[in-house]
């Protein structure tokens, strides 16, 4: 059985670090990126399953960074958004975008495992 590959897109080293080895564990493969830019060409040329995006309480600047990742998703991945605050939550889920699911941070590694499982297994029987 072919891993599944998500992207990891995290600022916070020790957050990332955590996710990554939780999401690991579970049979998932994890591409860590620190930011966005970083992360750029990877999600316009490779193929992956989910891509799970934090937003930092620092550096959020509205619509602009969700419409950012929609342009990139060349691929129309399903997107996992983590947020700081429940002001970025509503904004994400009032948004015109497609948005698979949001999560408020302190982000409970289970609950991001069984939602990105959810989203995977759902992903995969619409493809087939």
């Amino acid at each position: 059985m072919l891993k599944k590959t998500i992207v990891l897109i995290e600022e916070d080293r020790m957050v990332a670090s955590l996710l990554s080895f939780r999401l690991k564990k579970e049979n998932f493969k994890v591409v860590i990126f620190a930011n966005l830019s970083a992360a750029t060409d990877f999600l316009s040329n490779k193929l992956f399953d989910v891509i799970i995006y934090s937003f930092s309480s620092t550096n959020f600047n509205g619509l602009s960074i969700i419409q950012e990742i929609d342009k990139k998703n060349v691929l129309n991945t399903p997107v996992i958004f983590l947020a700081s605050n429940s002001q970025q939550v509503a904004l994400i889920e009032n948004s015109t975008l497609e948005i698979n699911n949001c999560v408020l941070k302190p982000v409970v590694p289970e609950i991001l495992i069984e939602l990105t499982s959810k989203i995977v297994g759902k992903y995969k029987s619409e493809v087939l």
